[in-house]
C-alpha cells in the first residue's frame, strides 16, 4: 500500500488518513513489515498519531529484522489471501529465528470469521513459550508440543485489523 496515482490498490489513492481506524493502519504497516519494507507516503502530511505508531512498528523491525525475517524460516500457517477476496481472509505467517524463537504475523480480511485458530511449526515440544501480542500483551505461556497440537487461537480483530504474537523460549 501507498499512495499512488494508478488504481492498482484496488482504486484506494491515499489509504492513510486522519479519520482511519489505527487497527486498519497496523493493517497496513504489518503488511510490509514480513519483508524489507519500503513506503511511499508523504510523512510530513501524515497524522501525528500514524507517525507515532510508525515508530513503534519501526522499532518492533527493528528488534525482529535480522534474526526473523532476513535470516529466518517463513512458515504459511494458512493458505494465502487471492485478490478480488478469494482465498483465505485471515492469513497468518510464521517467521522463526535460530534459537527457536517465533514471529506471527496475523490479518484479518474481510469476511472473515473473528476469530482463527492457528497451529505454529517448528517449535521444541517440551520447551515452556511465553506468548505476547504485540499489542493486548502477555498471553501466558505454554509448551512446544501445546502450541503445535491444540494451536493458539487469535481472537476479537476486527475486519482489516491484524496482530503480531512473539513465541519466546522460557528456558
Amino acid at each position: 500500500w501507498s499512495e499512488v496515482l494508478q488504481d492498482h490498490n484496488l482504486g484506494v489513492r491515499n489509504p492513510i488518513s486522519t479519520d482511519m481506524a489505527p487497527e486498519r493502519f497496523d493493517w497496513i504497516i504489518r503488511a510490509v513489515l514480513m519483508g524489507i519494507p519500503g513506503f511511499s507516503y508523504r510523512l510530513p502530511d501524515m497524522p501525528e498519531w500514524c507517525l507515532k505508531r510508525l515508530k513503534e512498528h519501526f522499532d518492533f523491525y527493528a528488534d525482529i529484522h535480522s534474526g526473523f525475517i532476513r535470516h529466518g524460516d517463513a512458515y504459511r500457517l494458512t493458505p494465502q489471501p487471492l485478490m478480488g477476496g478469494k482465498g483465505e481472509r485471515f492469513p497468518v505467517f510464521q517467521f522463526t529465528d535460530g534459537s527457536g524463537d517465533s514471529v506471527l504475523f496475523a490479518f484479518r480480511l474481510t469476511k472473515a470469521e473473528q476469530d482463527r485458530a492457528v497451529f505454529p511449526q517448528a517449535l521444541e515440544a517440551e520447551a515452556v513459550y511465553k506468548v505476547v501480542d504485540f499489542d493486548r500483551g502477555e498471553l501466558g505461556t505454554r509448551t512446544g508440543a501445546s502450541l503445535q497440537a491444540e494451536g493458539l487461537t487469535i481472537p476479537g480483530l476486527p475486519e482489516d485489523g491484524s496482530a503480531v504474537i512473539r513465541l519466546t523460549r522460557t528456558f
